[in-house]
């Protein structure tokens, strides 16, 4: 599985709403309530919760239970998670972010982390006609 990131945006916002995916089955062949396709969002929810982790953006804890996991509580942003989410929730410039990238050659979703931070602080400068 790949990051994909404007699904990490869409993550970000909800648990800053306070929303979330509370009870995660990963396998429909032992839980009979979830299809095939809910067992891959699953999947795909608890892969870009564990990397917005390990990106140092969210915090949160997995219970076991028969056939998933259980996230006990809301995941909560940290300082860095909250500082991207208030760059990239802006729709102007993260298009912009986005746009620019491809012009270069690159797709964000394939762009370092620290490097689409840093370009993306790079476009709100400009955006804001801040001397680089």
């Amino acid at each position: 599985m790949r990051r994909d990131m404007d699904y990490c945006i869409k993550i970000l916002g909800d648990l800053a709403k306070g929303e979330h995916k509370a009870v995660l089955y990963l396998s429909h062949k032992f839980t009979p309530e979830i299809t095939e396709e809910e067992e891959i969002e699953n999947k795909k929810y608890l892969y870009h919760l564990e990397i917005l982790e390990g990106a140092g953006f969210i915090e949160y804890e997995l219970e076991g239970i028969s056939g998933g996991d259980l996230i006990s509580d809301c995941p909560r942003l940290t300082w860095d998670g909250n500082d991207f989410l208030d760059m990239v929730e802006n729709d102007t410039l993260w298009n912009k972010t986005k746009e620019a990238a491809k012009e270069k050659g690159f797709e964000v979703a394939k762009m370092p982390l620290e490097l689409l931070v840093t370009f993306t602080k790079m476009k709100a400068k400009e955006m804001l006609g801040i001397e680089i």
